[in-house]
């Protein structure tokens, strides 16, 4: 049986996903050796650190001290809100700064969104340009988000990268969909697993809703936390696709592990929620959200 990964963005939140990975491995998951990885910003850098050949188990250990490096705040006021060399001085601690992405153990795939052409772009560890690319270098590409980390601009290029969030691909799943058709899995068995990092108010009562002022539309039209409505809606769509895929299609396995938390803990960079986030993850990995 085929396996593919994908791993939702969700910033600080990715202490849910790590927990849940390091919870899903005690159960005998093998993530380590899927056949093909797929990761978005923070799940850029957990799929990345898979493909490595760490296990979630190891990772959980360090996470919260690289989120503590990462997400710091500067005494005075700055923007964008972080500096990007922490991520290296974080990442730096425990994998190979220089590393390519040819290196990593199985295929790989990073998501990020190039402002120029307004088009999301897969890199790709098993393709030549692509391969050529250090891991951090790509990674950064993928949580580049506007106001936490800034653009990353590449002139040799001619590309202004951003997060791989930006777009619809927060939850890269249909592309990996894609991505195994042109490998020619569909034909064996294959199983996705798809892990998210959290996810609040889904939806509104009809009373709340049909009450709300113009401000109140607006700011859910952008929910910020969850990179706007679009995206929000986007991610639903594609599970509920996949999930009907996997319904009709017998060799088609689909897991989706997620878990709702508080609108307070729904954030990039709710470093106060780190304990819960584990506590979280823990719940989520007991049985998935969506299972086909």
């Amino acid at each position: 049986m085929k396996k593919i990964l994908v791993l939702k963005g969700g910033g600080a939140k990715g202490m849910i996903q790590v927990s849940c990975m390091a919870e899903l491995e005690k159960q005998g998951f093998n993530l380590v050796n899927t056949n093909l990885k797929v990761g978005t910003s923070v799940g850029s850098i957990d799929s990345s650190a898979l493909a490595l050949g760490m296990k979630a188990e190891e990772l959980i250990d360090c996470y919260p001290e690289m989120l503590k490096m990462v997400f710091n705040t500067p005494w005075y006021p700055t923007f964008p809100k972080y500096k990007r060399s922490n991520f290296d001085k974080a990442w730096g601690k425990f994998f190979n700064l220089y590393i390519k992405m040819k290196d990593v153990k199985n295929k790989l795939i990073i998501t990020s969104v190039d402002r120029c052409t307004s088009k999301p772009h897969f890199f790709k560890s098993w393709e030549d340009k692509d391969g050529e690319l250090t891991l951090t270098s790509v990674i950064k590409r993928s949580f580049a988000a506007p106001y936490y980390f800034g653009q990353i601009n590449d002139p040799e290029e001619q590309k202004v990268w951003v997060d791989g969030g930006c777009g619809i691909d927060s939850l890269p799943l249909e592309y990996a969909y894609f991505e195994a058709d042109l490998q020619g899995w569909l034909s064996y068995p294959i199983e996705f697993i798809c892990i998210g990092t959290g996810f609040s108010r889904r939806g509104t009562p009809y009373k709340e809703a049909s009450k709300e002022n113009t401000i109140r539309q607006v700011l859910d039209f952008f929910n910020l936390p969850n990179g706007g409505m679009a995206r929000e809606m986007s991610s639903w769509e594609q599970i509920d696709r996949i999930a009907r895929l996997a319904k009709k299609h017998k060799t088609i396995k689909f897991l989706y592990y997620d878990i709702q938390i508080p609108e307070d803990a729904d954030g990039m960079d709710k470093l106060k929620y780190l304990d819960k986030y584990i506590i979280w993850g823990r719940e989520m990995s007991k049985k998935p959200l969506i299972e086909f």
